[in-house]
């Protein structure tokens, strides 16, 4: 779904993305197969597992083929366990099947990132931008488990590249929408991923090396128009489960269902700036050394992130939906107004990492994906747990498909910032399931 240029033509060869794509996803379906065969657990993926996504999973199984909407042990969207109760039912699996069938949802997810990343970077890099994302706890997690959250990101991914295709047309629109809708099916906070598709129809088409292309106005409203028409069946199917639910969630989960966090973007952006070193050497060479733009940019994203950390209360507090992930750090650092200085700090690193990241883009994807990333932020912020789980894959996913998009030249050592972080990833992954 990558889009080529001149500036990736070399990198775009469809053998490489394919070879890239096998190895990634073999090599987590390997490990999810192994863990699952291990007996061994981990508890938080475990816990979801027993208590709310297996006993939907059985009961749409129970209910085949009427099924009931209206209630479920789930606080997500039904797609992910109507579609795992067909296969357990034709089947006949047990739980165990089961997951490593539902792991393949996962295996997709990375050989589509593996791929895009490939098509615009050559093999190496569509593998080492992959790693992080087999080696992520919550990304392992969710595909070794019975979690729909890898689903939702597969989704999520899709859309990004569908809005960042050069060309604006009717897979836009019709492939756009129809892939929201199966995505706001499988988690319905995922919604705000209709922001980028209508930035691209916005945007128009762009040229070859990324800019914006001449657009007269009436062109601009006629593409909203289709757009805000191909996302309109996923804004009335999540209206009609909130009526039917009588909330935004089913109503055996409401209990659980607090308010927003105000912590969320500062929780966010600190994962981006703990991740975004790793990624430097994609930066264009000499990026903050100049004078001028990029430099602006990195100062102005410092200084919003750092406030972004600094409004909220950043304590632990686990009523409060502020614990486990990131969270835990913030325990071993003495906090001053009931603010975390790591937090700030954090944050305000995320925010120069994301304004680099957005001023080495083409005009046009910049657009984009500051968009996606908007969005995100404010869809994130409704939720009440402000939890690493629910940033780490976004922003392996972003980093992955933006920075091969860079302007060249690279640093020589870039794809082993990605490699090192998998490195990192992977050992806090095993030491969880088998070093504690």
């Amino acid at each position: 779904m990558a889009d080529s240029s001149p500036r990736s033509a070399p990198a775009d060869r469809p053998g490489r993305g394919i070879v890239a794509a096998g190895i990634v996803a073999a090599l987590f379906l390997l490990a999810a197969i192994a863990a699952i065969h291990s007996g061994r657990s981990l508890e938080r993926a475990q816990d979801d597992q027993n208590t709310y996504h297996l006993p939907a999973i059985r009961n749409f199984q129970r209910q085949w083929p009427h099924l009931d909407f209206s209630d479920y042990p789930s606080a997500t969207t039904p797609a992910y366990h109507v579609i795992m109760a067909a296969v357990g039912r034709s089947l006949g699996a047990g739980t165990p099947a089961l997951r490593i069938l539902g792991a393949l949802f996962t295996g997709g997810l990375l050989a589509t990132l593996a791929m895009a990343a490939a098509r615009r970077g050559g093999m190496a890099a569509g593998v080492a931008l992959g790693l992080p994302m087999v080696c992520s706890i919550y990304v392992f997690s969710s595909g070794a488990w019975l979690l729909p959250d890898n689903a939702g990101w597969w989704g999520v991914l899709g859309v990004l590249l569908i809005a960042l295709r050069t060309r604006v047309d009717a897979w836009t629109f019709a492939g756009g929408g129809l892939l929201l809708l199966l995505l706001v099916l499988t988690r319905q906070i995922h919604l705000w991923a209709a922001a980028p598709l209508c930035a691209a129809a916005w945007l128009g088409a762009g040229t070859p090396a990324g800019a914006m292309a001449a657009d007269a106005p009436a062109g601009r409203a006629r593409r909203m128009l289709a757009m805000l028409v191909a996302i309109l069946p996923s804004v009335a199917v999540l209206g009609w489960l909130f009526h039917l639910w009588h909330g935004t969630v089913p109503p055996q989960q409401q209990s659980l269902v607090g308010g927003g966090n105000a912590a969320a973007p500062a929780a966010a952006l600190a994962v981006a700036g703990m991740f975004g070193v790793f990624y430097a050497g994609f930066l264009p060479s000499g990026a903050l050394s100049k004078p001028g733009g990029p430099r602006r940019w990195a100062v102005a994203g410092a200084v919003l992130g750092a406030f972004a950390g600094a409004v909220p209360l950043t304590t632990y507090d686990f009523p409060a939906g502020r614990y486990s992930g990131i969270w835990n750090l913030v325990l071993h650092v003495p906090t001053i107004l009931n603010r975390s200085p790591l937090i700030i700090t954090l944050a305000g690193l995320g925010g120069a990492t994301v304004a680099l990241w957005l001023a080495a883009l083409p005009r046009r994807d910049r657009a984009v994906c500051a968009v996606a990333a908007g969005a995100f932020l404010v869809a994130q912020s409704a939720a009440h747990n402000a939890f690493q789980r629910y940033y780490e894959p976004f922003i392996l996913i972003i980093a992955a498909v933006t920075v091969v998009r860079f302007p060249p030249p690279r640093a020589r050592w870039a794809l082993l910032g990605p490699l090192l972080l998998a490195v990192l990833l992977g050992s806090l992954t095993v030491w969880t399931m088998v070093g504690k």
